[in-house]
């Protein structure tokens, strides 16, 4: 039974706030805050906190709880209670990673699909059409029904983190976004550069999306939530007017007068459908139907940049995108790729070990790589990235030099692709800590030995290395040739 409770919660310098949880089974789902007193305007947050999950994630249940939230923001814009709505996700990394897949795996037809479209298409409206400017504070992954979330808000401010991530990545489930991602992309970003993104599923990461014209602001991940904040009362009066805050994309792909041309012409919107069509064919061949659902579906509505669809066009456009999300997600293919996706995704969770065989998984708080080499300053590199501090240890500054090379030149490539900025591309560099002794190898949960290929040195390294290291420290090897069993 669902129940609403009110109470206060102490934040920011001891301020007081009214606190709405919207709850199931004793357990809140969405959490309403008035922030008014700190920041003196009427600024409310959302916190959408799906229990016993790791990420927040849209089901039925959800659904049904956003739908009485929506009621109650409705009443609360109309009584002009609030000047603004910030939507934050609870979970820390995470924002939302779009729709439960178990739930559309039990779809079984298309009008079973095509009706799930539909409840989200309602929801997503309703949000659209709240009388106070919304914004989507993404800290984290925003990924498919997510991102159809943040598209739905008046504006999408995003964590400068590595770990921010947009993306519509239906295609690689068999499926087209069916949350409004047909239609709301392609007038925020243009029709190019939607077409890019939920033909192959790409993510882009908070950079990305700001210079693609997704998103209205990138802000520093510390103390974000304040930020994020000051971001909306500082640009109340252009979010209250529905002012376009984010950059100007770079139409048909390129910008200038050409791209213009191209996006916003039949004969430019026919060409770009053409090619679009050509790449897809050439990539898969027709063997998947849902890049090609996709392509129909945005071609069919007309998807070109410009501001948001209202009303009639809204529904008719929309109707047309839960209409092809019904046909591609009762398909086999559809079924088949979620459950690589679920086959997938318990390997990944899988240990590897037998069951009974250890009591507690055994975590990697920090490492430590013989050898700075190639090899070893790429092992080094993928511990930091994962923001692992690391021991490199090497016979000389010259071969330690050459190893923190290879870890910046890896790194480099990230920050030109932009999957990560200048500043964390320094941070995480500065977690390989070089040294020509053992010192710091004590707390290493993990050594990684990565020195030349032979089976004498590596045994006296690995007697060396034995009377530096904790009991519990798991030692490895990454040889490509010789006997781990020898080396034992």
């Amino acid at each position: 039974m669902e129940t609403e409770i009110y109470r206060k919660s102490t934040v920011h310098e001891n301020e007081s706030m009214t606190e709405k949880t919207s709850q199931v089974a004793g357990k809140s789902i969405f959490s309403l805050v008035d922030c008014s007193a700190t920041w003196g305007i009427n600024l409310w947050k959302v916190i959408f906190d799906l229990p016993d999950e790791k990420v927040n994630k849209l089901n039925l249940g959800v659904m049904e709880q956003f739908g009485d939230l929506l009621s109650r923001l409705e009443e609360m814009g109309k009584q002009n209670q609030i000047d603004v709505l910030v939507l934050l996700s609870g979970k820390a990394g995470g924002f939302i990673a779009g729709a439960d897949i178990t739930m559309l795996q039990a779809a079984k037809t298309a009008q079973d699909a095509e009706l799930l479209s539909q409840m989200g298409h309602k929801l997503m409206n309703r949000w659209e059409d709240l009388p106070c400017p919304t914004v989507a504070a993404v800290n984290g992954a925003a990924l498919g029904g997510g991102l159809e979330f943040c598209l739905a808000s008046s504006a999408i401010v995003v964590s400068a983190d590595s770990s921010a991530k947009l993306g519509l990545p239906e295609v690689m489930l068999g499926l087209i976004p069916g949350m409004g991602g047909c239609v709301r992309l392609p007038r925020k970003v243009g029709l190019a550069t939607s077409l890019d993104l939920i033909l192959t599923g790409k993510t882009l990461s908070g950079e990305r999306a700001l210079k693609a014209g997704m998103i209205e602001a990138c802000l520093p991940m510390e103390d974000f939530e304040n930020s994020v904040f000051r971001w909306a009362k500082a640009n109340l009066n252009a979010l209250q007017s529905g002012k376009r805050l984010a950059k100007e994309p770079k139409l048909g792909g390129m910008g200038g007068a050409f791209g213009t041309f191209m996006e916003k012409t039949p004969f430019g919107r026919k060409l770009i459908f053409t090619k679009a069509r050509e790449g897809v064919m050439a990539k898969t061949k027709g063997h998947y139907p849902a890049p090609l659902e996709a392509l129909d579906t945005i071609q069919e509505m007309g998807g070109a940049y410009g501001v948001k669809l209202k009303g009639e066009a809204r529904d008719q456009a929309l109707a047309r995108e839960a209409k092809g999300f019904g046909k591609v997600a009762s398909s086999q293919i559809s079924k088949n790729l979620m459950r690589i996706f679920f086959m997938t995704e318990g390997v990944k969770k899988s240990t590897g070990l037998m069951a009974g065989k250890v009591s507690t998984i055994h975590s990697v708080k920090n490492g430590a790589v013989l050898g700075a080499g190639v090899m070893g300053g790429g092992i080094a590199q993928l511990l930091a990235a994962k923001e692992i501090p690391v021991r490199m240890k090497d016979l000389s500054a010259e071969a330690l030099a050459a190893g923190i090379s290879v870890a910046s030149k890896i790194f480099q490539k990230e920050v030109k692709k932009k999957k990560i900025n200048s500043r964390t591309y320094l941070q995480k560099l500065n977690l390989i800590a070089p040294v020509l002794d053992y010192s710091g190898f004590r707390s290493a949960d993990l050594v990684v030995e990565a020195i030349v290929e032979k089976m004498e040195v590596k045994k006296k390294a690995f007697q060396e290395l034995e009377g530096y290291v904790r009991e519990n420290c798991i030692i490895a090897s990454n040889t490509s040739s010789l006997s781990i069993n020898e080396m034992q």
